[in-house]
């Protein structure tokens, strides 16, 4: 596996990491090049300050991985100003490379169809796309539906390869282009993994079993009338959801279902979470079947399985990658039973298997994954 250099966009400062930046840190940890482009092309504020236009605010976050940030981002009342941006955003970058060494054979890796306008800075690059959710089926897109879906395949037939996150996107990314590779969100295993003498003194009080659920609260996604369900047939267990409530919709907390044994904490950091995780019996993934999550890969799978903990999901295509691992219900009763066969389970065998699932579904696996079909691909291509 030879070094590749990677140029990417993405927010580095996210108060939890996503897909587009575990992917590009696992790669800078297997000893490839990558530039992460900060931006944002607008701003609240209403003024100018030209003396940092051509700024190089470059940092390194790891010794493979540089994060350019460009600023000042433009405001609104500017917005005619795009090709200037575009312009001068290009500048940055190319001076960026040059400062970093970059040959002239890099990719972009492009993880929605708004990372477009990385190819309007970079004209020409060769590129990966790695679509991630049904980016026209997000709340807020209904009315740009028809061009979101237009970017998102005009993006999947240019692409060099393409490596949709879920089935039903590969299924539909298949017929777009010819080197398309499934490959599932993943986990950093190393972080979910750690040891932890004690749990987090807001669960200690709780009444067992401990049924949780670590994500974002949003009604698009979450069944909070199947919880409330299961909660109500089951009183004696303790339900507990971590999260922010009302991430990319309007859901508020007065929708949360208020009974005895559900316990919404609110949001948990990063570098905490996997204390509290090692805390359920069980994790749950109670999504609402839509369009929307049809095309979703929730990183929480292999964040609970990293930590040994069982889960139970309602049906949808991303079980299809999982196999038999995770326990399958769409109802309130079927839920019951799929936690009590859970909580039932032979722990000493069934946790090692889950913890060793996730351990060969990290970031750093994918990363590898990426790569050495990336090199098939210049092969066949006649690139060495």
């Amino acid at each position: 596996m030879k070094n590749h250099h990677f140029v990417t966009v993405g927010v580095w400062d996210r108060k939890v990491p996503t897909n587009p930046l575990h992917l590009p840190m696992a790669l800078a940890e297997l000893g490839h090049k990558v530039l992460m482009i900060e931006s944002s092309l607008w701003d609240k504020g209403l003024t100018l300050q030209p003396w940092k236009w051509n700024r190089l605010e470059m940092s390194m976050k790891h010794k493979n991985l540089c994060l350019l940030t460009i600023r000042p981002p433009l405001p609104r009342k500017l917005s005619w100003l795009n090709n200037w941006f575009n312009k001068h955003a290009s500048k940055l970058a190319h001076k960026a490379m040059k400062q970093l060494g970059f040959p002239d054979d890099y990719f972009a890796i492009l993880f929605a169809p708004s990372e477009e306008r990385l190819l309007k800075w970079l004209p020409g690059i060769p590129f990966i796309y790695r679509p991630i959710d049904d980016y026209a089926a997000m709340p807020g897109n209904a009315d740009t539906k028809e061009y979101t879906i237009s970017i998102d395949e005009k993006l999947a037939r240019s692409a060099e390869a393409v490596f949709p996150s879920n089935p039903a996107l590969f299924r539909a990314k298949k017929y777009l282009n010819k080197h398309v590779l499934l490959m599932p969100n993943a986990v950093n295993f190393t972080h979910f993994n750690a040891a932890f003498s004690a749990y987090p003194d807001v669960l200690n009080d709780l009444p067992q079993p401990i049924i949780g659920f670590a994500g974002a609260l949003d009604r698009y996604k979450f069944d909070f009338k199947l919880l409330s369900s299961i909660a109500t047939l089951r009183p004696d267990w303790s339900f507990v959801l971590i999260g922010d409530v009302g991430i990319c919709d309007s859901t508020s907390e007065s929708e949360i279902p208020r009974l005895p044994n559900i316990h919404y904490i609110g949001f948990r950091s990063y570098e905490d979470l996997p204390r509290y995780i090692r805390a359920f019996d069980v994790g749950l993934i109670p999504y609402v079947h839509n369009a929307y999550t049809e095309g979703v890969f929730p990183l929480k799978l292999y964040e609970y399985m990293a930590v040994g903990v069982p889960v139970v999901s309602t049906d949808l295509p991303f079980l299809e990658s999982v196999g038999d691992a995770v326990l399958v219900a769409n109802d309130p009763d079927g839920f019951v039973k799929c936690i009590e066969q859970a909580l039932s389970e032979d722990k000493s065998i069934e946790v090692h298997n889950r913890i060793e699932l996730a351990r060969n579904n990290s970031w750093a696996e994918r990363a590898k994954g990426l790569v050495n079909y990336l090199e098939k691909v210049e092969a066949e291509n006649g690139k060495k």
